[in-house]
């Protein structure tokens, strides 16, 4: 069975950020005991077979299809693999996930944006300025759905180093009428094309 993401097993580290994006979601969920050191190690190891057991996975500390999308808050998988060899997954390449599955958005009424968060999991930093903007379909509680461009903005200075935070930016949300929306968002092919579904409220005013 294949995968969006690669599996991790003990012992892994790499030049890309996929262990430190584990080790993100991790402490994100509670297992303040993990580093984000790009290793995983030991600490890792202990965090992840107590995640899989309290969330009802299997508890073998690989991190394969089924932990990867209840980690990411996604659809429910079976357990399974990228099919590699132990140890093999090295890319060297630009790559971003939305940092979950669904709910990646943030509301900033004041600023007049809404804020879709992103980490770079790839191996080189990244530059907003050279990257293709997002997509996002959003949909009103009642009426037809419309399509917003999204466009990059990195979180620390000029580049995102790897490993971190990122947004992709709506402008002129404050035109939407209040309400509740569903919104899908779809990054750049150059990416990964990774798709999120999220919900926000446009407050009344």
């Amino acid at each position: 069975m294949d995968t969006q993401e690669p599996t991790l097993r003990h012992g892994d580290e790499g030049i890309d950020a996929w262990v430190e994006y584990l080790q993100g979601l991790l402490i994100l969920e509670g297992h303040d005991t993990v580093t984000k050191n790009g290793s995983f190690d030991d600490a890792t190891l202990a965090a992840v077979q107590k995640y899989q057991l309290d969330n009802g996975l299997l508890a073998d500390g690989v991190v394969g299809n089924q932990t990867w999308a209840s980690l990411r808050h996604g659809d429910a998988q079976m357990a399974g693999t990228d099919g590699r060899e132990a140890g093999s997954y090295v890319k060297d390449t630009r790559e971003a996930r939305w940092i979950w599955d669904e709910d990646t958005i943030k509301l900033d009424t004041a600023a007049d944006e809404l804020l879709f968060l992103a980490v770079n999991v790839g191996s080189a930093e990244l530059d907003a300025s050279t990257l293709a903007n997002a997509t996002c379909r959003i949909t009103p509680p009642e009426g037809e759905a419309f399509v917003m461009e999204l466009v990059p903005r990195n979180e620390f200075g000029s580049t995102t180093p790897v490993g971190k935070l990122f947004y992709y930016v709506a402008s002129n949300v404050n035109a939407i009428p209040a309400g509740r929306y569903t919104s899908e968002a779809w990054l750049p092919d150059e990416l990964s094309g990774d798709h999120s579904e999220s919900h926000f409220e446009i407050p009344a005013r």
